[in-house]
């Protein structure tokens, strides 16, 4: 049949990783050139099968979640927190991206 054109970014709900038959289908889906990388936050339960596939990657914000606490701690302000233009900006000067 017709090669469908490959999506330049495509994004899921993660949740819907926890249901065996929907995980196989993402399994054809990335052997089938779909997508490159599954994102997720270690904020909800990874299964051990997720964990396992090449495609996956977990994101762990652990010490974000820990400046948020400490911010709200010291009665500061969570608006720079919560945008995070320049966290990307210097991520990707990082990486030599800009």
């Amino acid at each position: 049949g017709p090669t469908q054109p490959r999506t330049q970014n495509f994004y899921m709900d993660i949740m819907l990783l926890r249901r065996d038959l929907l995980l196989r289908l993402i399994d054809q889906a990335f052997a089938e050139g779909c997508f490159d990388r599954i994102f997720t936050t270690d904020l909800v339960y990874q299964r051990p099968e997720l964990l396992a596939k090449p495609y996956y990657t977990g994101c762990d914000l652990s010490k974000f979640l820990a400046l948020i606490i400490d911010t709200l701690n010291h009665d500061g302000s969570l608006s720079e927190l919560l945008n995070p233009v320049d966290r990307i900006n210097h991520f990707l000067i990082k990486k030599g991206q800009r």
